[in-house]
């Protein structure tokens, strides 16, 4: 977090911004980690079940939520 401010509705805004970020490139990255074909991608279509394991939750979970 950037601000040095006190104000918790300053660094609630702030944290706000931060977890729509962190949301997004979350999302981004299952699409790459399901694609093979991405160019970001290591060429594996990881199964939900990885994908559910790398988030901390089940595999069902992560694909209602992601797929």
């Amino acid at each position: 977090m950037p601000t040095k401010t006190l104000d918790p509705i300053a660094r609630l805004t702030e944290a706000s911004a931060d977890l729509a970020t962190a949301e997004a490139q979350v999302a981004y990255l299952v699409r790459v980690a399901r694609n093979p074909k991405h160019s970001y991608s290591d060429g594996q279509e990881h199964t939900w079940q990885e994908i559910g394991d790398a988030l901390g939750t089940s595999r069902q979970a992560a694909q209602q939520r992601f797929g």
